[in-house]
């Protein structure tokens, strides 16, 4: 046999070997399979007005500035709990509505061990700017973050896109001849878990009108009482 050449052993010995690890990897991965599955079944996902996400969205990177002219990014989500609503500071029912409902769930959670910093993102960057942000929720609550692009001719963001939030904005001429903007928008609430990420989509509960659509206090508190208590269940 010249140098070099490979014996009928080795060859055998080589695709014993490969078989082995491909056999190693199958099992790997099937009890990895069989580990998932025993933990969601030891952990079901509770069933909330809205939605708890089993595995959670990693945003995308955003920049936004918020309430005080200061820069705002994901870095900015972590190690603690979000709470990310939406809309403008002109609308005059849903937003405010919303709002008000927030602020008395800040006042019954806050300190406790669900505890969430809550977020008001501007769909309406032009007219929303930091300076009017801050004077708006004031009112509400001096603690809350309010959230607006860098740049106030683009309404969107790496954030809306990840979290889905929907808006349009028309531009009509008014009945006294005045430019008018319009906007509309989803009701919706996203829970962001201390990596940042987001956890649960809750959803209002109660109609108070044609088209108006509100949280029950109790009902929220609730859903992210349960969105937490699963979160700290699986990690």
């Amino acid at each position: 046999m010249s140098d070099g050449e490979t014996t009928p052993l080795a060859r055998f010995s080589k695709r014993a070997l490969s078989a082995l690890l491909v056999l190693i990897l199958v099992i790997s991965t099937i009890s990895a399979y069989r580990s998932l599955s025993k933990q969601q079944q030891d952990y079901p996902v509770p069933i909330i007005q809205g939605k708890i996400l089993r595995t959670p969205l990693i945003l995308s990177n955003f920049e936004l500035v918020d309430q005080n002219n200061l820069a705002f990014s994901n870095q900015q989500l972590l190690n603690n709990w979000h709470l990310v609503s939406y809309g403008y500071l002109n609308c005059p029912d849903i937003c405010p509505t919303t709002l008000m409902v927030l602020k008395q769930l800040k006042e019954q959670i806050r300190g406790s061990a669900i505890d969430a910093n809550v977020v008001f993102y501007s769909v309406d960057a032009k007219r929303d700017r930091p300076d009017k942000l801050k004077n708006y929720l004031a009112y509400f609550d001096a603690e809350f973050i309010g959230l607006t692009t860098t740049n106030d001719d683009n309404n969107h963001s790496n954030l809306a896109t990840s979290l889905g939030i929907k808006s349009t904005i028309n531009t009509i001429i008014n009945g006294t001849g005045q430019v008018e903007r319009q906007v509309s928008h989803g009701v919706s609430l996203f829970l962001m878990n201390p990596k940042g990420q987001l956890q649960a989509v809750l959803k209002p509960s109660q109609q108070l009108g044609s088209n108006i659509h509100s949280f029950e206090l109790a009902q929220l508190k609730r859903d992210i009482e349960l969105s937490i208590n699963y979160y700290q269940s699986v990690n």
